[in-house]
């Protein structure tokens, strides 16, 4: 008759799935953070962020500019009665602008500035997301593995038992065929989730800058941490990367907009310069003073100015919408969260204590000869399956608080 299997270390392997893998020494631990840093501070990343910042210090230095002075020379030849009179003169013009539209078009150059450096941080932010849900799509699988792999092992070895005991005669080859059909089934589903976890672990480890064939082991624990406070959520919103490039479009549109009214009124153009005189009597030459004025008669910049209005309120109905959408979407998510994280702390317990209870039974009645094969193996299944069921319910948490944490700034703690 076969003797109890392995009790004592059932209650281990039900939760072994759940709790962070200790590194070992040939392999390369890998924190959420150390996987951010990573991401952030590849070459090719760094690069495209200072590409972005010089963009927008390149706008604002061509709004700082003045318009180019102008130089022109005019030459005048009057000849009569046999005699010859040349003038020439040597002008320098500048335009001015008085109406202070240059001084807004620079402020509104400097908003879209702040909207580059803003998208930088749009990047970033896009950037820590993504690794974020690349780390915990190869934690759980990382996690399935283990889990697969004590399971497998475990019932082979009471398939080896089990073949012991049939060569000597004690159990029936069916029985040992009938859970022979269970390991193989067990071993499939580790097969399956093996090739999952490669491919996952090859999609974080490319992300990160790291080589795809790096053995590593990812150190975070996959139940996710409690939900901060509402009101600390709502708070840490208003600094999220998309809105401060929101407020800074609007704030750009709007200063455009206040410089295409004052364009109404054109820029005044002076000029300087001097005159000379040579002809049959003394050569004469004296200095030129020159104001010009376009008259606004028939471009008024009406349709500019009514489009940059247009402009202005686009972007600030559109900078409200997305914020009431954020804090909208903050709440809701906040509260199917914590409902979910609290489901799951129940589940965790009720499955330690039904799987533990479960296969304990099924296997003191086999060895009594209460049960048969068959439902040993039914509760082997049962209790890997409830295993399974609480890990992608901890995955399904994780990735709650991942899109809870997306609302936030990028610089909120993990």
């Amino acid at each position: 008759m076969i003797r109890p299997l392995f009790r004592a270390g059932l209650l281990s392997v039900l939760l072994i799935g759940l709790v962070p893998m200790q590194a070992s020494a040939q392999s390369l631990s890998l924190s959420l953070q150390a996987a951010l840093d990573r991401a952030l501070n590849r070459p090719e990343v760094t690069q495209q962020f200072q590409s972005l910042r010089s963009e927008g210090e390149g706008l604002e230095q061509i709004a700082s500019r003045w318009s180019n002075p102008e130089f022109s020379f005019d030459q005048e030849d009057v000849s009569g009665g046999g005699n010859e009179t040349t003038e020439r003169i040597y002008a320098l013009s500048q335009t001015f602008d008085i109406s202070g539209e240059r001084t807004l078009r620079r402020e509104a150059a400097a908003a879209a500035n702040r909207a580059k450096q803003s998208e930088v941080a749009v990047r970033a932010h896009d950037i820590r997301d993504e690794v974020r849900t690349r780390y915990f799509e190869a934690l759980y699988a990382q996690r399935q593995v283990h889990t697969l792999d004590d399971w497998v092992e475990r019932i082979a070895r009471l398939t080896r038992d089990l073949r012991t005991q049939v060569e000597r005669g004690e159990a029936s080859r069916y029985d040992l065929q009938r859970l022979e059909q269970t390991r193989l089934a067990f071993s499939a589903e580790q097969s399956r989730a093996q090739a999952t976890s490669t491919r996952q672990r090859a999609r974080l480890l490319a992300l990160v800058g790291l080589p795809v064939s790096s053995h590593i082991t990812l150190t975070e624990d996959l139940i996710p941490p409690p939900a901060p406070a509402l009101e600390a959520l709502r708070e840490a919103a208003d600094r999220h990367p998309e809105l401060n490039k929101l407020a800074a479009l609007r704030d750009e549109a709007q200063l455009s907009a206040r410089a295409e009214q004052r364009a109404a009124l054109p820029d005044i153009g002076v000029s300087l310069g001097v005159k000379t005189v040579t002809g049959p009597g003394p050569d004469e030459d004296g200095y030129v003073l020159g104001l010009s004025v376009p008259i606004p008669l028939f471009d008024r910049r009406n349709g500019q100015a009514g489009i940059a209005a247009a402009r202005a309120a686009d972007r600030n109905a559109e900078y409200h919408l997305i914020r009431t959408r954020h804090l909208a979407e903050i709440e809701a998510d906040r509260a199917a969260y914590a409902q979910l994280r609290e489901r799951l702390l129940a589940q965790i317990g009720a499955a330690e204590t039904s799987a533990e209870s479960l296969v304990t039974a099924a296997e003191a009645g086999y060895a009594g000869a209460e049960q048969s094969v068959l439902e040993l193996a039914d509760a082997y299944e049962v209790a890997l399956n409830t295993l399974m069921d609480v890990l992608a319910l901890t995955f399904e948490a994780r990735t709650a608080h991942s899109e809870l944490i997306a609302h936030l700034h990028g610089d909120h703690p993990l």
